[in-house]
């Protein structure tokens, strides 16, 4: 017996240790039952999945950080969030606390489409549901807001909810707009990230400029939305004195372009970001007064930059700091292509002591030629138009700085070059190309002549680390990998993303 003492404290040990991380998170996941036709049965008729009761049994809700809700119903979410507060509540007084909250309301799919816009029937079930929370999470610190509903019921929930702990509040996380109070400051947001849904327009809650560290907005054109950051209504100046991530994604092509939002006094709003590291502008408009009113410091990490060729025609004006790692991204909407092309290589050429220089090409509608990349030191290259297997070849013997190559659709129809390898065991080695390529992606659609494709190129790039594609069977480059292993050793430390062997 005294033997096994070791083996217990060890194995106690590991149950400390362990206990932790399985328990620190507690979810309860509420399923409506629905009929046949889509509509909901009785609010009696329900299921619930949860890790709650196992965490009281094992007794660890001192170690739980986290609580997650998932309410699965159609258009009413209220009785399935009441059956996942009282569960909360049968343990409220024996945790310390969590300090994050994640609500993530979703409509079963036959009642998809049905969800209620009306809010007047549930106004008081929104404040009660979130007063209730409020206490007994007190601690709370970080909010995440999912789910597919999009509808007034859920941007008033999130919206009440987050604005109980606007004082405290650290970090929000929303798939979803949010309505608040007009007079609600959030004073302690540091990182923020919330959707934009083009229906309710653009509303975003208030809070400090000076506290926020990541500020994350998708959906949210850069024209828009600054006054809610704006502490002294009579200055046009905001300043984010400690902001380092800013990122900006605009996919609505149906809004209209609007210059840049002012302040009451109609002055344009001037924007500091002193301490700024990365800046990301994902667009599809052709505009962006941002940045022309931003006050970007002089030296940065990142900045990319995804837009449409009238929108990069703007960029190469501008000056832009000196970065690390710069992207440029010429996305769909383009009719010149290759002024398009011409004016990214100009700005790339011009990027100031960047380590990394990334061209991605996503309009399909561009014909991309060897002779229309004209910057050398580009370092990681995505065409997604279709482009020929000599097109390939040029660019990686060419560009001497490409370590990544992603290519969407590989044309190996009227291919001049000589894919051929020497028989495994002749003797023969192949020139290696002088490169500094590390990782490729090729996809198309003759298998026969990428599959040809690949085995030249891992033959002759010495450098290569990864090589991926999905129209490749993974048995014959496995096969191919194993037949000349022994003339080429490097082969064996290359990692193989390809498709199915079947």
């Amino acid at each position: 017996m005294l033997a096994s003492l070791p083996l217990l404290a060890v194995c106690q040990r590991w149950r400390c240790l362990a206990l932790p991380a399985v328990y620190s998170t507690v979810f309860i996941k509420y399923y409506a039952e629905f009929n046949s036709d889509g509509s909901e049965s009785s609010p009696e008729a329900f299921s619930v999945v949860t890790n709650l009761d196992l965490a009281i049994s094992a007794g660890c809700l001192g170690v739980v950080r986290k609580v997650e809700i998932d309410v699965r119903c159609s258009a009413n979410p209220f009785p399935g969030l009441g059956v996942a507060i009282q569960m909360l509540r049968a343990a409220a007084e024996e945790w310390r606390g969590p300090v994050s909250l994640g609500i993530s309301l979703y409509p079963e799919f036959l009642a998809f489409g049905r969800t209620g816009h009306a809010i007047a029937p549930y106004g008081d079930d929104i404040k009660q549901a979130s007063a209730v929370l409020a206490a007994m999470l007190p601690r709370v610190r970080h909010m995440s807001f999912g789910g597919v509903r999009m509808d007034s019921i859920a941007r008033e929930l999130f919206g009440r909810l987050a604005s109980l702990y606007a004082d405290r509040l650290c970090a929000i996380d929303s798939q979803h707009p949010i309505t608040v109070p007009r007079d609600c400051v959030f004073t302690q947001l540091r990182s923020v990230c919330v959707a934009r849904d083009s229906r309710v327009g653009y509303q975003l809650p208030r809070m400090d400029p000076a506290m926020l560290v990541k500020l994350e907005l998708p959906g949210w054109p850069p024209e828009h939305s600054w006054a809610p950051f704006s502490m002294d209504g009579d200055s046009a100046l905001i300043n984010f004195p400690n902001l380092k991530l800013l990122d900006f994604q605009c996919y609505d092509i149906f809004a209209a372009e609007e210059p840049m939002e002012r302040c009451q006094d109609g002055r344009a709003w001037k924007l500091c970001f002193p301490k700024l590291q990365e800046l990301r502008i994902d667009s599809v408009w052709n505009s962006c007064p941002l940045l022309e009113h931003a006050v970007l410091p002089a030296h940065m990490d990142a900045i990319s930059i995804e837009t449409p060729p009238a929108l990069l025609q703007y960029v190469s004006g501008l000056s832009l700091p000196a970065t690390r790692s710069l992207t440029i991204g010429i996305n769909e909407g383009g009719e010149d292509g290759a002024a398009a092309l011409a004016t990214a290589n100009r700005i790339l050429n011009g990027a100031r002591g960047s380590e990394e220089r990334i061209l991605n090409i996503c309009d399909h509608a561009l014909s991309v030629l060897p002779e229309a990349i004209t910057c050398t030191l580009i370092t990681q290259l995505t065409i997604a138009p279709a482009i020929s297997v000599d097109t390939v070849l040029n660019l990686v013997q060419r560009l001497p700085s490409l370590t990544s190559l992603e290519v969407y659709t590989c044309l190996t129809d009227g291919a001049q070059a000589d894919l051929s390898v020497p028989e495994p065991g002749s003797g023969y080695m192949v020139d290696p190309f002088e490169t500094k390529m590390k990782k490729m992606y090729i996809s198309g659609h003759e298998q026969n002549a990428l599959v040809a494709l690949a085995k030249y190129l891992l033959l002759r790039i010495p450098t290569l680390q990864t090589f991926g594609s999905l129209d490749i069977p993974e048995r014959l480059i496995v096969a191919f990998v194993g037949a000349y292993l022994e003339q080429y050793p490097r082969l064996a430390d290359i990692r193989l993303e390809l498709g199915s062997s079947d």
